[in-house]
């Protein structure tokens, strides 16, 4: 029997009394034994919470006055909001008198139990404690939710749930009652074992899908900076914290290296950096509802990386580290007519599209850096300084080369469009536009001449063929490498962003892609020039 392994049996739903005895116990050894919440952190109440009662139609909303104390928070996803209870101007009075339990999305009335179950008095719930059609308290709320999550005694995520009608406390999917089954050892012993059928639930990296919340965009932060999360899963709950990763079921979830709340504590003191290029990239694959959300909704990482550093922030990048993460590549392009949306923000960041984005600097080892940034101004919205930005730009100088970009209707392996970028002598091995581009003209006030050049499109590709211009940023030591043995060829090791000339305005541009090269003599056959981006 010494092969046979064990595990503690799962319930068929978490309303069960063995699965508060879980709870409670992962709780107390984290709070007897890791630093994650010491016993006298009593931070600052938010400015609004559920009060919830001893009974469900005790429970209202409650605004602490500079009060501190312990609240539980909840990270779930809405789904369609037409039958969601929300606060409003013209709720918030009777809210605070009380609010209808019956009336509440089904998740929120199993948070609402289950934290009156742990002897918690208070819970935050976004829906119900930021006024849903104030702007400005949206603005200033949004801008402390990170610290909300952070400061909570423990998150409770309806990881598997799609919606928030769906519930936490229901019958979990895939799990039977265990059985027992009897076998004779040789000896002719009589054993028992029980067996119970179950999901295998996998956690092999930070960024692993457990459910729908893990696409969500709002929920990376909640994630990433809460202290304690408590995952009801779809065959079983998961406690995660700074230290441990612990499952119901008894078994161990590789190590701490897989636990987002772990690689985000330990990076942000070691690498704090290449925190902020891993949290944006995973943030960008990732689902928002409105599109305008796409710097608020990752505000709260922005603003932990801005206590630990001190960086000055910048529209989703940082001014100490502007050079090399101004060379993002969009990647988020997964059919032919769907191209990654514009937003509205300065195209030279990676917030001015809704897609998948990634860092060159991540991949590159050694860097020559060419251009000198002369100045940056960037607005943000005074509620929140790593809120939305409409407006910035970049005075730049370095090496530019003008090319030619053209479209003709060509894809690549996977049913892309395929760019052209040329040069007087060449073409470029790899152009990565940020997403759909279109032709706009300018008038070249030395000839005189009408010239066409190229910007970015929401809407599906069209032939093109303009004249933009590439900045060329950094590139790599062209030493030997296993590569070339293998392919018979050195890697790209010059990188720059590629650009058009904005209508209108006299050497102002705006950023359409990003272009890779092996030659390093393209620098030298580039002219130093002076540019503003926006």
């Amino acid at each position: 029997m010494s092969t046979v392994g064990t595990c503690r049996e799962i319930s068929t739903n978490p309303s069960n009394p063995e699965c508060l005895h879980f709870i409670r116990s992962c709780l107390a050894e984290c709070s007897d034994n890791h630093q994650c919440f010491e016993p006298t952190h009593c931070p600052r109440l938010p400015r609004r919470l559920l009060h919830i009662g001893r009974q469900n139609n005790d429970v209202s909303l409650h605004e602490p006055a500079d009060e501190h104390g312990v609240y539980a928070i909840l990270s779930y996803c809405w789904g369609p909001t037409l039958d969601n209870l929300k606060t409003t101007l013209a709720t918030l009075e009777s809210f605070e008198k009380t609010i209808p339990y019956a009336k509440l999305p089904k998740t929120v009335q199993d948070a609402v139990v289950i934290t009156r179950k742990l002897g918690l008095q208070y819970l935050w719930v976004d829906a119900l404690c930021i006024i849903q059609d104030s702007h400005s308290d949206w603005e200033v709320e949004a801008s402390k939710m990170g610290g909300y999550y952070e400061n909570a005694f423990v998150t409770i995520a309806a990881t598997s749930s799609e919606r928030a009608a769906e519930g936490l406390l229901k019958d979990r999917v895939g799990v039977l009652p265990a059985k027992p089954i009897f076998f004779h050892e040789k000896d002719g012993k009589r054993v028992k074992i029980m067996t119970q059928q179950r999901k295998r639930v996998l956690w092999p990296t930070p960024l692993h899908d457990l459910g729908p919340l893990s696409s969500r965009a709002w929920t990376y932060q909640e994630h990433a900076l809460s202290r304690r999360m408590l995952h009801f899963l779809e065959s079983e709950l998961l406690f995660e914290c700074q230290e441990k990763l612990i499952s119901e079921d008894g078994n161990p979830i590789g190590d701490n290296q897989t636990s987002l709340i772990s690689h985000f504590r330990r990076t942000l003191g070691t690498s704090p950096q290449q925190l902020w290029r891993f949290s944006t990239t995973a943030y960008s694959q990732r689902n928002l509802s409105f599109v305008a959300d796409k710097l608020p909704a990752l505000s709260g990482v922005a603003s932990r990386l801005q206590q630990a550093t001190g960086f000055h922030y910048l529209a989703g990048l940082w001014k100490e580290t502007l050079l090399e993460d101004l060379l993002w590549t969009s990647w988020g392009w997964e059919e032919y007519d769907k191209p990654p949306l514009v937003l509205e923000a300065p195209s030279w960041s990676w917030a001015s599209i809704h897609g998948g984005v990634a860092f060159q600097a991540e991949t590159t080892e050694v860097l020559h850096i060419y251009p000198r940034i002369l100045s940056v101004t960037c607005q943000s919205p005074p509620g929140n300084p790593f809120g939305k930005c409409g407006h910035g730009r970049i005075e730049i100088t370095g090496p530019v080369l003008e090319m030619e970009l053209i479209f003709n209707g060509d894809v690549d392996d996977f049913g892309l469009p395929s760019y052209k970028l040329d040069y007087d002598g060449g073409s470029v091995p790899l152009f990565s536009p940020d997403t759909s581009l279109d032709e706009t003209t300018f008038l070249d006030r030395g000839s005189g001449a009408t010239v066409r050049t190229a910007k970015r499109s929401s809407e599906p590709p069209v032939p093109i063929a303009a004249k933009v211009w590439c900045m060329w940023f950094f590139g790599t030591d062209q030493k030997p490498t296993e590569m070339k043995s293998f392919f018979d060829e050195e890697p790209l090791s010059l990188h720059g962003i590629v650009v058009g000339r904005v209508s209108g305005e006299s050497e102002v541009y705006s950023r359409v892609g990003t272009a890779s090269a092996r030659d390093m003599q393209l620098v030298s056959q580039a002219s130093e020039q002076r540019i503003s981006l926006i």
